[in-house]
């Protein structure tokens, strides 16, 4: 079943990209660089359109396979990877259903940058939507193709996409109390 994948093709999109899936696997989503495909209750796959954003994410996974925001990695192929299936929304879904950010969230947002950039990822500017929800209700962070591309250690997509939920003053003020310096990095955005 897994072996599937290999019939998928995927295209640029002028936004997002194309794809042709003759298979059975369920399409969960796709962006700028590929589409991802559910390969069981554990497991998905990545299929980019160019291998280098194959390479350069499947590069970012091997780095983190020891931090707890990280997707396990498990195979890695000239266009595509396949790693841990992660059950649950994206914070940019779930916020926009429940219209709070809870205190919580707020730690665990501000716990998966300072991972990232632990990492010695040179771009850890993420999207909300980029961030899952898991099932025991922590942050996992995906979409990694391009931290590599450039070097941004201020979190732009994020607080934009905070702030056009209208949340971006309840995450700003947990930062001002848990992280004074940050926020006084942050708070000119």
């Amino acid at each position: 079943m897994e072996q599937d994948f290999t019939k998928i093709k995927v295209y640029p999109g002028k936004k997002k990209v194309r794809y042709e899936n003759p298979t059975n696997l369920k399409f969960i989503g796709r962006g700028y660089t590929g589409a991802v495909f559910k390969l069981s209750n554990t497991k998905c796959v990545k299929i980019y359109v160019e291998q280098k954003k194959a390479k350069d994410e499947a590069k970012a996974l091997r780095t983190g396979q020891d931090s707890p925001i990280m997707p396990k990695l498990y195979d890695v192929g000239s266009n595509y990877i396949v790693m841990e299936y992660i059950r649950g929304p994206s914070l940019s879904s779930y916020l926009k259903k429940t219209k709070e950010l809870p205190n919580h969230l707020s730690k665990q947002i501000l716990f998966c940058l300072k991972e990232l950039d632990r990492l010695g990822f040179p771009r850890t500017n993420v999207h909300v939507r980029h961030f899952i929800i898991a099932n025991d209700n922590k942050l996992k962070v995906i979409d990694h193709a391009n931290v590599y591309k450039e070097l941004s250690k201020k979190p732009t997509y994020l607080l934009r996409g905070l702030r056009k939920l209208g949340l971006l003053n309840d995450f700003m003020e947990y930062v001002k109390k848990a992280d004074p310096k940050t926020y006084n990095d942050w708070v000119s955005y």
